[in-house]
């Protein structure tokens, strides 16, 4: 159940921190909360041979065209994309503003504020293909900060990955996005405090009862802790060196988080007696493993085998006790 409102609450996440607000773009005020994903222009880089320069060539020619149906997302694509928004800033006084990325999932995002004439005046890069470098990655949702005087410039987004590519970015003046940081960590840690609690409840009746699956489920309650402390980057708050926390060691986790899934729900639903569905069980833990092997030989290999792992553990736990159920033998129960 904890993993599921963990799903849950990291879906809605963004959503409850940069709430939708005005689609204008004139941020010659200073107060502006907005999403913009929909709003730019967007290029296809077929064979992704462009960088910033060619991709503003390209731009400046006409190449860049809106998507047809308004929308901010192009599905899964080996292509690169690339988005550009037109920024006006009217006022004399400069004007702090924060770009979004708010969805995380992707091996690569460029972020670029760039002038009339094409000059980078501020840039941001994250992705998955970032996270094994040796500096520390403090969000993984990608945020371009700039201080922007009076003046007309472009916003460049590049994003290429395996998954599904959406331009999910919201601009928020620099107020407004300290408020929605601070109620991002509130958030974060109640989640933490209700997981904490089930965690100390079970880990309890663990050493009252000496019943196995109470433990298991501490550690499968426990592993759920670690998304939303990666997404909100919370680790730079808590250790002096968080490398390992918000680069490699994602992919370890994500692996660590389904293998305790798997280890719960073969002892809650007594999956180990059924030979069919234990084979099954089995393979979930194999990606598992695969998937830190992976990851400790070649990072970018192991993330692409851990696109599927989410996805691999869900259709298994779930698959396992709909099975069960269907067939009237489910055996809940916290005594094995």
């Amino acid at each position: 159940m904890i993993h599921w409102i963990t799903l849950v609450f990291l879906t809605i996440l963004p959503n409850l921190l940069h709430a939708k607000g005005s689609k204008s773009l004139d941020v010659s005020n200073g107060k502006i909360s907005a999403d913009i994903g929909d709003q730019g222009i967007f290029f296809e880089d077929v064979n992704s041979e462009f960088d910033l320069e060619e991709a503003f060539s390209q731009h400046q020619s006409g190449a860049f065209k809106p998507h047809p149906k308004k929308r901010n997302s192009f599905g899964f694509s080996k292509s690169t994309w690339w988005s550009a928004l037109p920024i006006t800033q009217d006022s004399e006084k400069p004007v702090e503003l924060n770009f979004i990325h708010k969805y995380a999932n992707a091996d690569l995002i460029e972020m670029y504020l760039v002038s009339q004439t094409g000059d980078i005046l501020f840039q941001k890069i994250g992705g998955d293909k970032l996270i094994n470098n040796p500096e520390a990655i403090e969000n993984r949702l990608v945020t371009l900060n700039g201080v922007l005087p009076q003046g007309k410039y472009y916003l460049f987004t590049k994003i290429l990955t395996s998954g599904s590519v959406i331009f999910d970015i919201r601009v928020e003046d620099a107020k407004t996005y300290a408020i929605n940081n601070v109620w991002g960590y509130v958030l974060v840690c109640s989640l933490i405090g209700m997981i904490s609690i089930m965690a100390i409840y079970n880990l309890c009746m663990y050493i009252q009862l000496r019943r196995t699956t109470y433990l298991l489920y501490v550690f499968f309650v426990c592993t759920q802790i670690y998304a939303p402390l990666v997404y909100t980057g919370m680790f730079k708050h808590i250790f002096s060196d968080f490398t390992f926390f918000m680069n490699d060691g994602f992919l370890h986790f994500s692996a660590l988080a389904s293998i305790s899934i798997y280890m719960f729900a073969n002892r809650f639903l007594g999956i180990h007696k059924h030979r069919w569905l234990t084979y099954l069980l089995r393979f979930g833990y194999l990606h598992s493993f695969l998937l830190v092997a992976a990851t400790m030989y070649d990072y970018n290999l192991g993330g692409k085998i851990g696109v599927l792992n989410g996805m691999l553990c869900s259709v298994i736990s779930l698959g396992c006790g709909i099975t069960l159920s269907l067939k009237g033998i489910v055996q809940l129960t916290f005594i094995q």
